[in-house]
């Protein structure tokens, strides 16, 4: 025996097989999860995870296997590229096709898509969406291959992965509920503080109980024996043993190299059926793997020292063509270095497809071999890797960046003219990757190349000076990371340069930026200010794309403020820029804005217009996102009007138009107006599912402005709904989610003060909600959309103030606000009709004028039954009997039923508890309280024995303990009863199984 073999035996890890062998189970079930597998150094992850591999290949798996290398930090999504690339490369054509058919962002990460699937051209929405686009395309293709066959995710050595990698791997995770997937990593314990990305990642994933923690012991010395037996393949002696535990301390990679050191120095060698320790005293043992490591390395000769130390170099891109090139030897050498280098275990091969790759065979000894090269060798054997690969890159995403490392290791030996076009093109992949770090590494590298060598030239492909576009980009990349005042200090440095070249276009585009960046710091006078420079640099020039940049920023900016007035103004600006460049996708964009701004001047006879002409134009340039926008701000003039067919309808195109897109940024601001569309119809189930739907991927995305929007909209919902406890809830975690957005967002803002107005009448707190309603009855004239709220959201908060207008005794203002709700949309539009009606026959009630108040509020009710909206019209029917009551009690009665039969249908506890006070105020006997009942088979046995212990009280740990099983599984048994039923916490599973008669008698009572 020559050495450890490269597959050291599993020992002393049968109770983590078993915990892993379950999760394998679960995941086939289609309860997917995450294993994070981690301990001290060489406690032997990567092995226990192989076994787990082997199982899973077993049991029909498809086996994704990346890998983080330590010297591939600065390689944007190595380990996914890794882990999926093999899979598809190995496809057949049509199978390929059909696993990414409306996925195109993967085009960016790998190179077998080239062709059939093009990378697309960043799209409007901002680099946070084209990220969330390309993590969503990777989601997506997970989950197709799911329906195929189960399938394990395994990334190895996760503590060295880039931050992209980190951030990919966390939306994933986020994703596999109800699907048949397992994660499985591995990362160091000793990495747990220290990486900033995989701390925010573990602490995330444990905070929501999506992954399981294995964390791998020490092994004990009957362990330690047993592993030494199976590595030697015969009986170890008892010095040996002994000196094992007491070195080794039970670490199994410690183990493994010790015998590997023992047998290679010769004191440890085979006599008869077993070993003999010859002279434990002369070999100086190290004191950490890293001296251990070097001193294996040392006994090696030079040439293959210098062979291994050019594939530590080159890392996983060392194959058989690359290897030769890289090492200036004959093959018949460097095959023959192979086979010491594979014999002694410090190197194994693999195939690929048609390639044979050579990697050491433990990132230690990679990291070691690589650490011990004195710093001129380094710098040769990265010039070295760059002379070897540069003939054979073919542009991929992976070739980019793994040329831009080896241009920075060589440092002063490399060209800096080529190693400044390998930063720029890297740089720029990264960007379009959303490899932000990445992204900035590379900018920063070219910038300093730039600034030692005063490089002035114009790159090739680059039709402008060279410094200031670096400056900008690199500003681009600090502003993505979150580094905004460096990223300032950049673009600043580059407005100085463009203005002194005269280059007004660039100047505008830059003070547009430099616009946004003091939005994001709330300081709007700033903001205007960048905006009216960026004005003024193109004055006297003509219509480009860099105005209507600019403009669409001024819009956002104005949107956010609720500036209706500015925002007539900047989208008319827009077209008539849009319009003059010609760009079909430009005018799109501004038919958009001015739908919205025409949407805010209650003409939404003309918004319905721009829409349909910025979706013809979007359809015509084939912009399909712009199409998905289209679809939204179509839905928004349904809820301007009320008309729920045409909310659903286009609202239903844009979530659909938006997973085929991978843009779930999008699938997130149309989800809401469908649970809106649910209250409306009367499915309140389908509203809840979908408000909780929203959150959820916002949650996933993990955007602050799209949660706060998120969770504020099912806030609202869930007040409509008369959840009072959990619309609540929800609106302390909006505003919470809120305090962290750098600028203010009315929007939002005015969703949440719309719910607490209704949440205060629930309480039957009406002058408090007269006292929310002041920040945003003003108003310039009746019909106008008040300031605070947006029209499509005014007519449910103007008819909440009607209401507790009533309610405090001052019907004569809600009158007004009854005409109010009338004129916000055209003239006889339903659905504003009847809340008017409905507003003015509870003033009118509260006036003593009875005779109007019944007419009023039979209009309302018969126009709401019209509609199909079954819980206002039961609302007006109601308001109706109250009036009624007094000389026609029966009719008023038989009425009275008719509308708490539609309530407890509903599940409207409030409104029910009113219909039945009347009927006992009208002399009736109210029937039994109905229990609304889920469906046969909506919860399975397990799912209905884990909702009975949530209302025993348990904890989830609690609820493990008792039921046997991990945490992680009854995380997952919540989040799908969660999803299934539309609710989102405890209490509200509680409440659902006691109304639904489900509770075991001892909850009951």
């Amino acid at each position: 025996m020559s050495g450890p073999r490269a597959l050291s035996p599993l020992v002393g890890r049968d109770y983590q097989l078993r915990r892993l062998a379950t999760a394998l189970t679960l995941a086939a079930e289609g309860q997917g999860g995450v294993i994070l597998l981690t301990g001290e150094p060489g406690m032997g992850k990567t092995r226990l995870a192989r076994e787990a591999l082997v199982l899973a290949k077993g049991r029909g798996f498809t086996a994704l296997e990346g890998r983080a290398y330590p010297l591939g930090a600065g390689l944007a999504y190595a380990p996914i590229v890794d882990a999926f690339g093999p899979v598809l490369r190995n496809l057949s054509p049509l199978h390929l096709e059909t696993l990414v058919t409306g996925l195109p962002d993967l085009g960016r990460l790998f190179s077998a898509l080239e062709p059939p699937l093009p990378v697309l051209p960043p799209e409007g929405g901002g680099a946070s969406l084209e990220k969330t686009r390309l993590f969503e395309s990777v989601s997506r293709l997970l989950e197709r291959l799911a329906n195929e066959a189960p399938v394990v995710l395994f990334v190895d050595d996760l503590h060295r992965a880039d931050r992209a990698s980190v951030e990919l791997l966390h939306y994933l995770a986020r994703g596999l509920t109800g699907r048949r997937v397992l994660l499985l990593a591995t990362y160091g314990a000793e990495f747990a503080d220290t990486s900033v990305s995989l701390r925010e990642l573990v602490r995330s994933l444990r905070q929501d109980g999506l992954a399981e923690e294995i964390v791998l012991p020490r092994l004990g010395p009957e362990a330690v024996g047993k592993l030494v037996r199976a590595i030697l393949g015969g009986d170890v002696p008892d010095k040996l043993a002994f000196l094992l535990n007491a070195r080794a301390a039970g670490t199994p990679l410690f183990v493994e190299a010790l015998v590997g050191a023992l047998v290679d120095s010769g004191n440890l060698v085979r006599s008869g059926l077993g070993w003999e320790l010859v002279d434990e005293g002369t070999l100086v043992l190290p004191s950490s793997v890293r001296y251990l490591i070097a001193g294996r390395l040392d006994r090696l000769d030079v040439a293959d020292r210098h062979l291994l130390d050019q594939i530590a170099v080159l890392g996983n891109a060392a194959s058989h063509a690359v290897l030769l090139a890289a090492s200036r030897s004959d093959e018949e050498a460097v095959l023959n270095s192979l086979r010491r280098l594979e014999a002694a275990g410090l190197v194994a091969e693999g195939i690929d497809g048609s390639d044979v790759n050579y990697g050491i065979t433990h990132p230690l000894i990679q990291e070691v071999a690589y650490a011990e090269l004195p710093e001129m060798e380094r710098r040769r054997a990265h010039l070295a890797a760059i002379r070897a690969l540069e003939p054979l890159s073919g542009g991929r995403p992976d070739d980019v960046s793994r040329l831009a490392h080896h241009y920075r290791g060589a440092g002063t030996y490399a060209n800096p003219d080529r190693a400044l076009a390998a930063m720029v093109a890297a740089g720029e992949q990264a960007l379009a990757l959303y490899a932000n770090e990445d992204a900035s590494r590379h900018f920063g590298a070219a910038l300093a190349i730039a600034r030692e060598s005063r490089h002035t030239e114009r790159l090739p492909g680059l039709d402008e000076p060279l410094l200031p576009w670096l400056l900008e980009r690199q500003g681009e990349a600090w502003e993505r990371i979150g580094k905004r005042e460096s990223a300032v200090e950049a673009w600043n440095e580059a407005l100085a340069e463009r203005e002194r070249s005269g280059d007004a276009l660039a100047a505008c585009r830059l003070h547009t930026s430099l616009a946004l960046a003091e939005w994001a710091r709330v300081d709007f006078e700033a903001a205007q200010s960048r905006l009216r420079a960026g004005l003024a640099a193109v004055a006297d020039r003509g219509p480009s794309r860099e105005l209507v940049e600019l403009h669409r920023v001024r819009f956002a900016i104005a949107v956010s403020q609720g500036d209706a007035g500015q925002m007539t103004d900047t989208a008319a600006e827009l077209l008539s820029v849009a319009r003059q460049i010609g760009l079909p996708q430009a005018e799109a964009e501004a038919c958009l804005a001015s739908a919205i701004s025409l949407l805010w001047a209650g003409d939404v006879a003309r918004a319905h217009q721009h829409t349909l002409r910025a979706l013809t134009l979007a359809e015509q340039a084939q912009d399909m996102m712009i199409c998905c926008q289209g679809y939204g701000v179509s839905a928004l003039v349904g809820m301007s009007l009320g008309d729920h067919s045409s909310i659903r309808d286009n609202a239903e195109k844009g979530v659909a138009l938006a997973q085929r897109l991978g843009a779930p940024q999008q699938d997130i601001h149309l989800r809401p107006y469908l649970a809106f569309v649910g209250y409306m119809t009367g499915t309140w189930d389908e509203s809840r599912r979908h408000a909780m739907e929203a959150v959820v991927l916002a949650r996933r995305i993990g955007h602050p402005r799209d949660l706060a929007w998120a969770i504020a909209w099912r806030a609202l919902v869930l007040a409509l709904l008369g959840d009072i406890p959990e619309a609540e809830a929800c609106v302390a975690e909006a505003r919470a989610a809120l305090a962290v957005v750098t600028s203010v967002d009315k929007y939002v803002l005015g969703l949440l003060d719309i719910t607490d107005m209704i949440l205060a009448l629930e309480r039957g707190q009406a002058r408090s909600a007269l006292s929310i309603a002041r920040s945003f009855t003003v108003a310039p004239s009746l019909g106008a959309v008040p300031a605070g709220l947006t029209p499509w959201i005014a007519p449910i908060g103007l008819m909440a103030l009607a209401e507790a207008q009533v309610e405090v005794g001052e019907a004569e203002r809600a009158l007004e606000t009854g005409s109010r709700i009338a004129g916000l949309g055209p003239p006889g539009t339903p659905y504003l009709t009847a809340l008017a009606s409905r507003a003015e026959g509870l003033a009118r009630q509260a006036l003593g004028q009875l005779d109007i108040a019944l007419a009023c509020l039979a209009r309302a009710e018969e126009t709401f039954s019209a509609l199909g909206m079954p819980f206002e019209a039961a609302r007006s029917m109601l308001d109706r009997a109250a009036v009624t009551a007094v000389w026609e009690p029966k009719g008023a009665a038989n009425a009275v039923q008719q509308s708490l039969t539609t309530f407890e249908h509903l599940g409207a506890r409030r409104h029910a508890d009113r219909a039945r006070r009347l009927l006992r105020g009208l002399g009736a006997s109210p029937p039994a309280r109905q229990r609304r009942h889920i469906g046969e088979g909506c919860l399975s046995p397990r799912e209905l024995e884990i909702g009975r212990l949530v209302a025993e009280g348990l904890s989830t740990p609690d609820i493990a303990q008792r039921l046997v099983l991990s945490r992680h599984t009854v995380a997952t048994h919540l989040s799908n009863i969660y999803a299934r039923l539309g609710i989102g916490s405890g209490r509200a599973l509680v409440k659902y199984l006691s109304e639904a008669g489900l509770l075991s008698p001892t909850n009951n009572t």
